[in-house]
């Protein structure tokens, strides 16, 4: 699932829910396009399904709005 091997999945994940701006960032452009559109997929999945914890909604609604926030100033 890497482009790079800087992370392991594990590792990416941590990075991904850290809600770190910088972790999640960094994560997020190890990836290819599409596992950025996989990784999106379950971040809106994580913060709309039943069955994920609270603080886990909202570590991936963080991910989704740093992520956001670099796709816009990319459009920019």
């Amino acid at each position: 699932m890497k482009k790079h091997s800087e992370f392991s999945v594990e590792e990416l994940w941590d990075n991904l829910l850290s809600r770190d701006t910088q972790l999640i960032i960094a994560a997020f452009n190890q990836l290819t396009k599409s596992e950025q559109e996989l990784v999106l997929d379950h971040l809106h999945k994580m913060t709309k399904e039943e069955g994920w914890l609270s603080a886990q909604k909202t570590s991936a609604q963080a991910a989704l709005s740093s992520i956001e926030k670099i796709k816009k100033g990319h459009k920019e």
